[in-house]
């Protein structure tokens, strides 16, 4: 989730370290709308205490004003990644807990950020990949 956040999300940011982070899907991107609902939903369950007791809830994506685009905004996923050392200033310092990972964290990280904002090519020699 938080490679998703990277390539193609944005952070609001409130009073006393509330905020929220937001995850955008483009239209022709949007059958992986339902696997990014599940893994936000199992991101919020595995870690409970570190959202505000007061705060219940299953995010999902809605359609933006203009229709081009889908959004998904947490403030339990806001509270989840400042508890976890994530800098919600600066997206683009990849966080401890991936670079101190272990395989699964990384390619995680990986897999969510280039499926949201990058492309992957290969053959039997070479496999290149880019950021956009």
């Amino acid at each position: 989730v938080c490679g998703l956040w990277v390539g193609d999300g944005t952070t609001t940011h409130g009073e006393n370290d509330k905020g929220s982070v937001h995850l955008d899907v483009w239209e022709h991107e949007k059958w992986i709308i339902p696997e990014i609902e599940i893994a936000v939903a199992r991101v919020v369950k595995k870690y409970p205490h570190l959202i505000s007791t007061r705060m219940v809830e299953t995010p999902c994506f809605n359609p933006t004003s203009d229709g081009k685009k889908y959004r998904l905004t947490s403030a339990a996923l806001y509270q989840i990644f400042a508890n976890l050392g994530v800098d919600l200033k600066d997206k683009f310092n990849v966080p401890n807990f991936v670079l101190k990972g272990d395989r699964q964290t990384i390619s995680s990280f990986l897999r969510t950020l280039y499926l949201s904002d990058g492309t992957v090519q290969g053959c039997k020699e070479i496999t290149t990949a880019s950021l956009c």
